[in-house]
């Protein structure tokens, strides 16, 4: 395994010097960056002549950092790639030390950080690797040891499920955890090489179809319609911006990350344009234009500006007040898996409403309004037909009328 240097151009007057190591039956090599005539080369040890000091220093390095990155391979049960192995040798002559660099390559909750560090994604998309983060830490505590990117395989996922559970978290939640540890996992070991550990994409990222309510025409109507007395407060006035943004979101089936998104310039005659957050640098998000609804003409006549609209946190906190304040009262039952059993909930319809209701309320009523799927697919951005039907939700009394409407509950 000891290394060893070789000249690239023997022939020539002067060569560049390049660095080999031979391991399980690879020959791995490391370009020097340094050269030297070829009539100073000491054949017998592979190395310039003791006259050459400086180079031989600089050779003396990456002989050891050589040495120690076959050793870190070997410790982590590697065969690396020859790209793999260069990487791992910059690294050593960058100053970082092998345990160190075993420490940070190792272990999945001192990766994430850097992960995420180096990461594009969203602030909320971070915030649930963060909670991941934080989840396997204490599930290091629990087992007593630290979790190296081996000991994530199918045997960690059921005890890592069964732990998860035992939490009381929904179905969902932990199906969405799994599904960024698998994310975590995939990224390791296809981008940052760090492993070849592939039974993660095994892992089973389970899901239900959330039991969520939908707000009606009426009721989004009463939210419309809902005054508030003067002068405003802060308080009131928020409670004002998110009333209208809420609204608007409502009436187009939008996320809420495209609240803020349609702005003046793209209200012209009778049509909206709603340019889509989502996309990325390749496939950019295609605006979307569809035709003013009656009560966003009046929420933008009475001299709203988009440029006002709320935001998440915003909305979240005033939403539910808002829909108290609208009498939208009724008792709900959720059922949602928790904790691996199927439990059901009753509060009162208000106590359910978030900033996505807005989005699965557009989508529901522009159906009960007889549109077609691909046309309510336009208007929300849904990219299939099984994805716009994860959010068209009916009232058990809506289906209930349309049976007792069709032949079959009819005959005699």
């Amino acid at each position: 395994m000891k290394p060893y240097f070789t000249l690239d151009n023997p022939k020539r007057e002067r060569s560049t010097i390049r660095g080999c190591v031979n391991h399980e039956g690879e020959r791995y090599d490391y370009k020097t960056g340094e050269s030297v005539l070829t009539i100073e080369w000491d054949v017998t040890k592979c190395k310039p002549s003791p006259i050459n000091n400086v180079t031989n220093d600089r050779l003396n390095a990456i002989e050891a950092a050589m040495t120690n990155a076959i050793l870190y391979f070997k410790s982590q049960y590697v065969t690396p790639t020859k790209p793999e192995f260069r990487q791992k040798v910059s690294e050593l002559l960058q100053g970082k030390t092998f345990s160190a660099i075993s420490q940070q390559d190792r272990y999945l909750v001192t990766f994430i950080p850097r992960y995420l560090k180096d990461s594009t994604f969203s602030q909320g998309t971070k915030n649930i690797f963060n909670n991941l983060l934080a989840l396997l830490e204490e599930f290091e505590k629990k087992q007593g040891k630290k979790i190296s990117f081996y000991d994530v395989n199918l045997k960690f996922e059921r005890d890592f499920k069964k732990w998860l559970n035992g939490k009381e978290y929904t179905k969902n939640y932990v199906g969405t955890i799994i599904k960024k540890l698998k994310k975590v996992m995939k990224d390791s070991r296809k981008i940052y090489r760090l492993h070849d550990n592939t039974e993660p994409e095994e892992f089973e990222v389970e899901s239900e179809t959330a039991d969520t309510i939908f707000l009606s025409m009426p009721e989004l109507i009463k939210i419309h319609r809902l005054k508030f007395p003067e002068p405003h407060t802060i308080t009131t006035s928020q409670m004002i911006r998110v009333q209208k943004t809420f609204l608007i979101g409502a009436m187009y089936a939008m996320r809420v990350s495209n609240y803020s998104r349609l702005i003046d310039m793209n209200i012209t005659g009778n049509t909206v344009t709603i340019i889509p957050v989502k996309g990325s640098n390749i496939r950019k998000p295609k605006p979307i234009t569809m035709p003013m609804h009656p009560i966003v003409r009046e929420i933008l006549q009475g001299g709203f500006k988009m440029e006002d609209a709320a935001n998440e946190v915003m909305i979240n906190k005033h939403i539910k007040v808002l829909c108290q304040m609208a009498g939208i009262n009724e008792p709900v039952t959720k059922y949602q898996t928790r904790g691996g059993k199927l439990t059901s909930e009753i509060k009162p319809k208000w106590a359910w409403v978030t900033t996505h209701t807005a989005r699965r309320s557009g989508a529901t009523n522009m159906k009960l309004a007889g549109m077609d799927n691909a046309l309510i697919m336009v208007c929300g951005g849904w990219k299939s037909e099984a994805m716009l039907m994860k959010y068209l939700k009916q009232t058990i009394d809506t289906d209930i009328i349309k049976m007792r409407e069709s032949k079959y509950f009819s005959q005699k």
